[in-house]
């Protein structure tokens, strides 16, 4: 290694002090030979501390003549690699020009290389008897910035390239990415595993094809012998050497492709590293999709001490500081941070570009103006690539690469939200005049160009998604071709279709598979309404939609949603279909019935009833009634709940509609359980619960396995009852029904409490409302705080049982649903203890303040210790 090349690597060992990962493999490890026999391991700590040790001899050991220059000089260096602040910021501190500042810069350095450069001069020639080899080439660019939270990736790419079967391994990945930073971190790690070295060759700016072996020439300073092409001397050259080439920015040029197998052919010793958005569909070629980097679980509330652990996160905080030294992760700008990178995809290009806005910005300033997101990512480094200065040039290179109708298409997909499958995007598109065959294709080519990310292969149909940040540069496109209106009309026909379609299968056997797929689509449902709420002619097919997710909404738990989608498409002054509008009022009415707001529900379900009657829709008719008999019980008028349900009942008989017969006879025994008609009950709910497994409606199933296990209980038969109990819980988990699973809890808190178990009791009862809170349920949470009442009753608390009972009939006041008369006589069991126990004062104290509790409230104090300090 030439001194000057020498000179080069020390620069770049020092520019990566903290970087250990990065020098384990650094060409200094080998090159001193101290280092060179470390275990690898090991390599990275003893040259970090052979660097400091050097730049220690920069610091004068007294003050005197010419002492306050090398002092500066040793200010210099440490500012610059062991603080770790740019150029401008070590000039600044340090009252220097930038002429100055890269004359004491280069100084400094040669003391430094002088002092590393003897070192290993002297090792060598005593190792060898003054004879030393010449070391390999690393002609590869100086990165300006440190790699962060690569290092698996890194690994990974090592690894498979010095596979003896791997001579070609593409990069591959969107704009942005960091394909090219993580190349040359590889591919310095790895030159003296090459005997002829590493060499870089950037292809960015060869816009021709026909340059390619002219920019590989040059990186090699290969030049054309006598009566030779250069491609010719090129493979002359390669034929007996050993190294790496580094192909970078490959996407433009694929017509080239075919000259990197023809130089791999001549050449043993070669292998490629390539970075490009398209693979090069070459031969024996592997591929290294990269992908974004690590994010924190946005659902989950940012733990400050645990956040840098995640890539993305320590990204944006390290390049923050380069250009704000201030800047710190805190508790207060933790959650910003998190949605900034989040919204930005793990992007390292786009973090980077919007922690360059840190020197102006706090990140919860920087949050409002993520959207749109690309406006806030310009103003890159002067010296990065111009296409890489915003992310909007990248993605214009990616997009000006693509053919005319690959455009159009890539325009279109945007309308999607949340990923698509093969079929919907067949659907729309071919909606749109493309052929079916020109779609798939065109998904072909944007995911090799990596425009599109291709999900699970493990799905049986394809799914695809966008990078956020990509699908708003789509986006843009498609609102000026004109044709976003009726792209998303065709989309909100696709999903109206999916659901419709969905809609019975909610019921039936295949209800799991059924549920999942319309999960995955949750948000281009929401896109479909959305359209719907903003365009008059939309607006039937989106009610529409809106009444068929019913089912999904109420058991994955999105009532309060659902309930919203509807209120906004029923305000609406667009005259619908009375048959759309009578299913939309049942299924606001259910939605709203379900979260115990009986207020709302019941005005609803008459104005269904009443307009099923005036279109003689029977079925719609009895839905309604059985849900109205519903209400009637749970406000304690069970005959008229007997004459609703009976009536229903009739109704679905009389058509031969088995799966509502069984909803109705699940419903008559919860009246007859209510008027104490105990075997009746039991009739209705096993005649039920035979008719949902004869037709595989396991939630079904499942409510009736949960009657019978509270009918048990109140008979006393508490071993078949948690049997029962435990065989629900089971379903209504295993098919993500919160509202099922909350309710099942909550009645295996009883049969605890029954048995005087209250440390089980409370934590079943504590688990429910876990589940209760996110569907907003009032009715349920009140009866979960009345048996944690219960509990504090039981142990004494009756100062916290009173606040719960208080809290738990506010509840029920708002939702006018009474106590049924057992728990009534336990609750005014309570109120007389409390008397007795607390005074006048202290019990009014204690009921109103429980009375005044809203919901949130009160599930935090569900929540909260007792006062023996459980929970």
């Amino acid at each position: 290694m030439r001194r000057s090349q020498f000179g080069l690597s020390v620069k770049d060992a020092l520019a990566h002090l903290y970087d250990l990962p990065y020098l384990q493999h650094h060409a200094l490890s080998s090159a001193l030979p101290s280092l060179k026999d470390l275990h690898p391991a090991a390599r990275g700590k003893a040259l970090q501390a052979r660097l400091f040790q050097t730049l220690e001899h920069l610091k004068p050991e007294k003050e005197g003549s010419g002492a306050n220059r090398a002092a500066r000089r040793y200010q210099l260096f440490f500012l610059r690699y062991v603080e770790g602040l740019e150029v401008p910021a070590v000039c600044n501190t340090l009252g220097l020009s930038q002429s100055e500042f890269y004359r004491e810069h280069s100084r400094g350095l040669d003391a430094i290389v002088g002092e590393m450069a003897s070192e290993r001069e002297q090792s060598a020639s005593l190792a060898t008897g003054g004879d030393t080899t010449k070391p390999p080439v690393r002609n590869i660019p100086l990165p300006p910035t440190s790699l962060v939270g690569r290092e698996q990736e890194a690994e990974a790419v090592r690894s498979q390239l010095m596979r003896d079967d791997v001579r070609l391994l593409t990069l591959v990945g969107t704009g942005g990415i960091g394909k090219t930073r993580l190349a040359i971190h590889v591919a310095a790690a790895l030159a003296d595993q090459f005997r002829h070295g590493v060499h870089f060759v950037d292809l960015a700016p060869a816009n021709d094809a026909g340059l390619f072996v002219s920019a590989v020439a040059q990186s090699l300073r290969v030049s054309e012998a006598n009566g030779k092409s250069l491609l010719d001397s090129l493979r002359g050259f390669l034929q007996d050497k050993q190294l790496l080439l580094l192909l970078d920015n490959f996407e433009h040029i694929l017509a080239a492709a075919p000259l990197v197998a023809e130089l791999m052919a001549s050449a043993a010793g070669l292998k490629v590293l390539a970075t490009s958005r398209v693979r090069l569909h070459l031969r024996g070629e592997h591929l290294f999709p990269v992908p974004p980097l690590a994010l924190p679980d946005p659902t989950q509330p940012p733990v400050v001490e645990s956040l840098m652990q995640y890539a993305a996160i320590a990204l944006f905080v390290e390049r923050a500081t380069k250009v704000q030294p201030r800047f710190a992760l805190t508790a207060e700008n933790a959650a910003a941070v998190c949605t900034i990178c989040t919204q930005l995809d793990g992007l390292p290009l786009a973090i980077e570009l919007a922690a360059a806005h840190s020197r102006l910005l706090p990140p919860q300033a920087m949050v409002s103006k993520l959207e749109p997101r690309l406006p806030l990512l310009a103003g890159g480094q002067a010296d990065l690539p111009a296409r890489q200065k915003t992310l909007r040039n990248t993605l214009d290179w990616s997009h000006n690469l693509l053919q005319p109708d690959e455009q159009r298409l890539f325009h279109h997909l945007a309308v999607f939200a949340g990923g698509f499958t093969l079929g919907a995007a067949e659907a729309v598109c071919t909606a749109l005049g493309m052929a079916r065959l020109g779609v798939l294709n065109g998904l072909d080519s944007l995911v090799n160009g990596s425009l599109l990310q291709q999900e699970d292969y493990s799905q049986p149909e394809p799914r695809f998604h966008m990078l956020q940040t990509v699908r708003e540069y789509a986006q843009e496109w498609l609102k000026k071709s004109g044709e976003a209106g009726y792209t998303r009309r065709q989309c909100l026909v696709y999903f109206l279709a999916l659901a419709e379609e969905a809609e019975p299968e909610l019921r039936g056997p295949q209800q799991e598979a059924w549920l999942d797929r319309l999960e995955r689509e949750h948000d281009n449902f929401r896109a479909a309404l959305a359209h719907g709420v903003a365009e008059e002619d939309a607006t039937e097919d989106a009610l529409r939609l809106a009444a068929a997710l019913m089912r999904f909404w109420l058991q994955l738990g999105y009532l309060s949603e659902g309930r919203e989608w509807l209120a906004g498409l029923q305000r609406s002054s667009v005259k619908v279909d009375r048959t759309v509008k009578a299913k939309a009022l049942y299924a606001a009415g259910a939605l709203a019935y379900n979260q115990g707001d009986y207020g709302v529900a019941v005005p609803l379900l008459e104005d269904c009833l009443e307009l099923c009657r005036e279109l003689g829709n029977h079925v719609g008719g009895a839905d309604a009634q059985s849900l109205l008999g519903n209400v009637a019980r749970q406000r304690g008028d069970f005959h008229r709940a007997a004459v609703l349900q009976q009536a229903s009942l009739a109704a679905y008989r009389s058509t031969g509609d088995l799966t509502k017969t069984a909803a109705a006879l699940n419903n008559l025994g919860l009246v007859m359980e209510r008027l104490d008609e105990m075997e009746r009950a039991r009739q209705y709910y096993e005649e039920s619960l035979a008719i949902k497994r004869q037709r595989g409606d396991e939630l079904g199933a499942a409510s009736s396995l949960h009657n019978l296990g509270e009918l048990a209980a109140r008979q006393g038969e508490f071993a078949a009852a948690e049997a029962y109990q435990r065989e629900c819980l089971d379903i209504t988990r295993r098919l993500g029904s919160k509202q099922g699973a909350a309710l099942t809890l909550n009645e295996l808190g009883n049969i605890a409490l029954a048995r005087e178990d209250t440390g089980s009791a409370r934590n079943w009862y504590q688990e429910a409302l876990t589940l209760l809170r996110d569907v907003k349920d009032r009715m349920r949470i009140a009866e979960c705080l009345e048996g944690l009442a219960a509990v504090a009753e039981a142990e004494g608390d009756v100062e916290r049982a009173l606040t719960l009972a208080a809290a738990a009939d506010a509840l029920r006041d708002a939702v006018k649903a009474p106590l049924a008369a057992a728990k009534q006589e336990r609750h005014d069991r309570l109120l007389t203890l409390a008397r007795n126990r607390l005074g006048q004062a202290s019990f009014r104290q204690a009921e109103t303040r429980g009375r005044g509790m809203d919901m949130d409230a009160a599930l935090a104090f569900g929540f909260s210790p007792n006062a023996s300090g459980k929970r």
